[in-house]
């Protein structure tokens, strides 16, 4: 009963989370095919978007430190390098994937989803 609980919870937490942030399109793609390609439950998929938040937060703050003159573009690259390989790492844990295979994902995903 407790983990049912923890799992509704959990899930109402994601859901929150994601209802304030701005919806993207190619945010819902790379979900999709990040369910369909790792067989992700509701839960991995929940962890997962938190995990993406996690990043892109801390990316979007990298960006207005370095517009602002805070920080110059190799600490940038450097803060960014180190976000990156806690994600992947992070990404790779929950699927049970070699970092590896999220990279080669990540990329095929730029492409599919329209990224950058």
């Amino acid at each position: 009963m407790k983990k049912i609980i923890a799992i509704v919870a959990f899930m109402l937490l994601t859901l929150s989370v994601i209802s304030q942030k701005k919806t993207n399109p190619g945010e819902a793609c790379y979900m999709f095919e990040a369910q369909a390609t790792f067989n992700l439950s509701e839960i991995d998929q929940a962890e997962l978007v938190l995990f993406r938040l996690e990043k892109n937060d801390k990316n979007n703050e990298i960006t207005k430190q370095l517009k602002a003159g805070e920080i110059s573009k190799e600490d940038a690259k450097k803060q960014r390098r180190v976000i990156n390989q806690k994600y992947f790492k992070d990404f790779s844990t929950l699927t049970g994937k070699s970092k590896k295979e999220i990279q080669n994902f990540e990329k095929a995903m730029k492409i599919k989803c329209g990224k950058k």
